[in-house]
């Protein structure tokens, strides 16, 4: 079977797309591409803030455990923006000294409100306005300072409720963008 070739309507063959053709299909293609990368923007985002809430999760519930294991305080230190170190207490004025246990850094921000705060008084590290570190304080009893941690990448955020019980997410809030 032979094909006749495309024909246009003054009965002349066609010999390829129209430049207003050509820019359609590329605008088409753009748009569909800039939908694709806000999507996935939008899910790397998510994944980063939950990643971060977990660790910080974790190593609450680790410094709970510790502190109750070895009937010792442990704290919880933010230091700087995004950066927090588990410490246990060392040498003889247990209540003074502490030694760095385990850490975590990230390129998430990090906010605290103590408990009885207003909703928008967040503490949030900085070398100007703030003493060396901002503690959170496990007692070997196994309660904690019930308190909440806004976790932030650009206008994306998470608030984790801590329960003072276990020291893990009682409650959590979220905004992704």
């Amino acid at each position: 079977m032979i094909l006749a070739p495309k024909t246009n309507c003054k009965g002349t063959a066609s010999r390829g797309m129209s430049l207003l053709e050509v820019v359609v299909a590329l605008l088409l293609v753009g748009v569909l591409m800039t939908l694709g990368l806000s999507s996935y923007n939008a899910r790397s985002n998510d994944a980063n803030l939950r990643k971060a809430a977990t660790e910080i999760e974790s190593l609450a519930s680790r410094a709970r455990t510790l502190s109750f294991l070895t009937q010792r305080p442990h704290r919880l230190a933010l230091i700087g923006e995004s950066h927090i170190v588990l410490e246990k207490p060392s040498g003889p004025s247990e209540s003074k000294a502490y030694a760095e246990l385990d850490q975590y850094s990230s390129d998430i921000n990090l906010w605290i409100r103590r408990w009885g705060a207003k909703d928008d008084e967040w503490i949030r590290y900085d070398n100007r306005n703030q003493p060396a570190a901002v503690y959170w304080y496990f007692s070997p009893s196994g309660l904690t300072e019930p308190l909440s941690m806004r976790l932030t990448e650009g206008e994306s955020w998470i608030v984790l409720h801590m329960d003072p019980l276990t020291g893990r997410v009682q409650e959590e809030e979220s905004y992704i963008k």
